[in-house]
């Protein structure tokens, strides 16, 4: 699901009360400034993760996802870095993972500060095989700019979807192809 409305209109209270009610799903906000650090908040995803989850650090992905994501204490990756979309498996291989210990969905607030790369990666990864049962949910801010519309536009354009207006927040139900 994606959620867009303005400032105030309550998408932040609607995702903790979905979060509230199932002790397996996380919520991880984008951040101001997240957009000028390529995978920010992939790797912010990726930590949440694994705080909430321990046992996915002893997945076989963990150590390549640390040596290449931003923020995990490790020198900057080299130019040649693994490309997002192999990112995305190796994420998803770390998220597969947590749904054996209990992970069942994924709550992104405030999507209009996210960095590019990590909506190419996590929309790869939500329709990654293996995931099925998680749950996804998308909340931002109508887009401002161009960089913020091309990334809403790719969770969009990658998900079939239905939009409908509930209490004044534009909600777009979506379908992951498959």
């Amino acid at each position: 699901v994606l959620l867009v409305g303005e400032a105030g209109s309550g998408k932040s209270r609607l995702l903790e009360e979905f979060v509230a009610a199932d002790d397996g799903r996380v919520i991880v906000d984008a951040r101001p400034g997240d957009s000028t650090l390529p995978l920010a908040l992939a790797a912010r995803v990726t930590r949440v993760i694994a705080a909430r989850f321990p046992t996915v650090t002893e997945a076989t992905a963990w150590s390549r996802l640390t040596a290449v994501l931003p923020g995990f204490g490790k020198s900057a990756p080299p130019a040649t870095a693994q490309r997002p979309q192999r990112l995305g498996t190796e994420i998803g291989s770390v998220l597969k993972a947590a749904a054996v210990a209990g992970f069942s969905g994924l709550v992104v607030d405030d999507l209009q500060y996210s960095d590019p790369s990590s909506i190419e990666v996590l929309t790869e990864v939500a329709e990654s095989a293996g995931l099925e049962s998680i749950r996804w949910l998308f909340a931002s801010r109508p887009p401002e700019g161009a960089e913020a519309v091309r990334s809403l536009s790719a969770v969009r354009d990658t998900w079939h979807a239905e939009e409908r207006q509930v209490q004044g927040v534009r909600v777009r139900s979506t379908t992951l192809p498959g």
